[in-house]
């Protein structure tokens, strides 16, 4: 740095020397004049102004009988000097020479667009320059132009400018807006280390309004970088509104300008009656037929909704078994018109319903009236009658269901039982029991015949006991509750298990505690058996035939004429552990050491034994 200060220094003494019959001192501004081509450039500043002086150098001054025109500012002509503030430029200046300001106190600058190129580091070192305006026509930023301008903080670059030399901002480190004026910045030189120094993380670029895609910036993008630098979006104005608001409006209400690259979604909301046609631009160029209109800000934009008034179709697809019309015999409507529809069965055949082109229903009246609101299709369905006919037994009577259905419709039958009674079945025509149900549902397929069954609601569970114990439990029980019964053997007896039928053949469960919910099914008589205690492993306790017997050997139980009986083995304690049908004198099963109780039941009567395994 002290070897360029020397050379500029040893140049300027070169040009005051040269030039020095020449010079002349204007309002402390010292110029070189050429009375060849009446023309000066600024060579120096008086040194003893006040410290931020701002100098307006002239397009031309008179001395003596000539006007001599300023169209140069020589080569350091402003080096170092520290009383200078600002400077204007006038556009006669064509040429700035290198260091010409370097290293001054300048504070701004406007350069005007007369000077084509700029020199070396003309303001480099300017650590008190805050903004530069480069106006337009000015087509090269030369190298070093602004470096180490520490205190610069904006600067614009108009569009005329084609290039910016190396390290022209160089280490302007508080440097935050950067304000291009390029259209279009393709083909611009810039050098890679122009803004070498420069923080991007806070350095700002401003492009003009409608360049972004020529930066590469697409407007569904949500941000753009130039050289490292964000650019910043520029605002526009959204304006959204409708043909005609008594025909509806937009949703989206737009306060103030946005960024470019902003989403915006727009809702036409149209009022009852009418329909959206279109979106469209302020060119009236169609942009959309959706309700909802989404798009991104990529300038100012006029975006309009077009409603029109609606019309309305009704369709009547042909339908099987039967006819349908409209009554008036049209077929388009306004909104909101009424509108009837007629049904017609074919002989044999009966009106169901109408249903909507989803299949839902709508009436089951055969003159359907209603109000249109939007294109709409109505079916007619029709189908053959069946009779669902309803009877009650005694104690009660039918309260609902009889009636004709068409085939494959459910149908709920319903009964009432009078006091003290209940719905036991529903049975068909042919007696078969169905249901019992209240209500009962069902699938018609047919004519049907049904009828309602009803019984008592309390029933006499009567129960005895055979010789050895007692049977607890019998009384009167009301439909729906629990029976519980008990059996209790006396000593030296044991309980062999709970009997009904009409001649107590039948074996209902060899547990001493037996219950059960009342429904009225089930027997109404039951007998405790008990038997004397065995003593051996193959005794007959009780049997019809004495020589029926059964014993326990070999992992198998033996049987003697006990085929086709019924076989329960249970533990002392009443734990079932086999039940089986004899099929064969021997039965194989493995059972563990203990005691057990062997109850058979056949045609010839009933044989329990004691079963002592070791």
């Amino acid at each position: 740095m002290k070897r360029g200060m020397l050379l500029a220094g040893i140049c300027l003494a070169c040009v005051l020397q040269t030039m020095k019959a020449d010079r002349v001192e204007i309002d402390g501004v010292v110029y070189a004049t050429d009375d060849k081509t009446a023309t000066a450039a600024v060579v120096s500043f008086i040194e003893d102004y006040p410290k931020g002086s701002k100098l307006d150098i002239p397009s031309d001054f008179p001395y003596f009988s000539n006007r001599y025109t300023v169209t140069g500012i020589a080569q350091s002509a402003f080096y170092g000097n520290k009383w200078i503030g600002s400077v204007t430029i006038p556009n006669s200046v064509t040429n700035i020479g290198d260091w010409a300001f370097y290293g001054s106190s300048l504070t701004s600058v406007t350069i005007p667009g007369s000077i084509k190129h700029f020199a070396e580091a003309v303001f480099a070192a300017c650590t008190s320059l805050k903004s530069v305006l480069i106006k337009e026509g000015v087509i090269h930023i030369g190298n070093r132009a602004f470096q180490n301008c520490s205190s610069l903080t904006s600067v614009a670059i108009p569009n005329s400018a084609k290039g910016i030399g190396t390290m022209a901002f160089e280490n302007c480190t508080k440097l935050q807006d950067i304000h291009l004026e390029w259209d279009n910045p393709d083909g611009i030189f810039i050098a890679e280390d122009a803004f070498a120094g420069v923080p991007t993380t806070s350095c700002r670029i401003h492009i003009p309004k409608g360049s972004e895609e020529k930066y590469g910036w697409k407007s569904d993008a949500t941000d753009m970088k130039w050289h490292g630098f964000s650019i910043i979006p520029n605002q526009y104005s959204v304006v959204a509104k409708t043909n005609d608001l008594a025909m509806g409006n937009v949703s989206r209400s737009i306060n103030g300008d946005l960024a470019y690259g902003t989403e915006v979604t727009l809702t036409a909301n149209p009022v009852d009656g009418y329909h959206l046609v279109k979106w469209t631009d302020e060119k009236e160029d169609s942009l959309s037929a959706v309700n909802s209109y989404t798009f991104f800000v990529a300038g100012d934009t006029v975006v309009q909704a077009h409603f029109a008034k609606s019309s309305y179709h009704v369709t009547l697809p042909a339908a099987e078994n039967g006819r349908t019309e409209i009554a008036d015999g049209k077929s388009d409507y306004a909104y909101r018109d009424t509108v009837r529809v007629k049904a017609s069965p074919d002989y044999g055949y009966h009106f169901v319903k109408w249903t909507d082109a989803g299949g839902d229903s709508l009436s089951s009246d055969t003159l359907f009236t209603f109000i249109l609101t939007r294109d709409t299709t109505i079916q007619a369905h029709f189908a053959k009658s069946y009779q669902v006919s309803l009877s009650a037994g005694k104690n009660g009577t039918i309260t609902s269901g009889e009636g004709k259905y068409a085939y494959d419709t459910q149908v709920e039958v319903r009964a009432e039982a009078d006091e003290n009674y209940h719905l036991a079945k529903w049975v068909n025509a042919a007696g078969d029991s169905l249901s019992d149900a209240n209500p009962y549902k069902f699938v018609v397929k047919g004519d049907t015949v049904l009828t309602a069954i009803f019984a008592i609601d309390r029933y006499l569970i009567a129960i005895d006991a055979t010789e050895g114990g007692q049977a607890l439990g019998g009384e009167y029980y009301d439909y729906g509750t629990l029976v519980a019964m008990e059996a209790v053997p006396d000593s030296g007896y044991v309980f062999t298990g709970w009997m009904a039928g009409d001649s107590f053949n039948i074996l209902i469960s060899d547990r001493r505690k037996l219950s059960f919910v009342l429904t009225g099914k089930e027997y109404k008589a039951y007998r405790a058996v008990f038997a004397k205690e065995p003593l051996t492993g193959f005794e007959t306790l009780l049997g019809v035939n004495g020589a029926a017997q059964a014993y326990y050997a070999d992992g198998a139980l033996h049987l003697v004429n006990l085929e086709g009986c019924f076989i329960s083995v249970s533990t002392i304690t009443g734990e079932k552990v086999l039940q089986f049908k004899a099929g064969d004198t021997e039965y194989p099963a493995a059972l563990p050491a203990g005691i057990y109780i062997l109850n058979a039941a056949g045609g010839r009567g009933r044989y329990v034994a004691k079963l002592v395994v070791k």
